[in-house]
């Protein structure tokens, strides 16, 4: 069996309650759970462009940057990117609040059709995923 290599990209502020270290080793434990019996080699970046090739997930949780700055915006611009660039990868937004207030209004920019397949709202989608949040393309492909 293939180990997946998955990156995790987190604001390094946090999220209030946690550390940034901490949402990343909640983020481990919840995606090990639901990828067993997968193996997973995790690694840590802090934008999106910092992705090393051959990474076949995406764990992107980046909306609680302070005002002023523009990191959330870009890194969602760069996500919805490299999921165009790396179709039969996957990018999960790890939080509702990451997508809503940012990943989506990057989204809204896009016609329909340019909307990558890849990227997904891991806490809103049941409907088009099996019950692990997981799209079957993808667990069917590292099985």
């Amino acid at each position: 069996m293939k180990t997946l290599k998955v990156a995790i990209c987190v604001d390094p502020m946090g999220c209030g309650q946690t550390t940034a270290e901490e949402e990343v080793e909640q983020h481990k434990v919840e995606i090990r759970d639901r990828l067993k019996p997968r193996k997973l080699k995790f690694y840590q970046i802090w934008n999106v462009e910092e992705v090393k090739p051959g990474t076949d997930l995406l764990l992107f949780d980046y909306g609680g940057m302070m005002p002023g700055n523009s990191l959330s915006e870009d890194n969602s611009r760069a996500l919805i990117q490299w999921c165009r660039d790396n179709p039969n990868s996957l990018a999960l937004v790890m939080t509702k609040s990451t997508y809503d207030w940012q990943v989506e209004i990057e989204l809204r920019e896009l016609g329909p059709a340019e909307q990558p397949h890849n990227l997904i709202n891991y806490r809103d989608v049941p409907s088009v995923v099996n019950d692990g949040q997981i799209p079957n393309w993808f667990l069917e492909m590292h099985q």
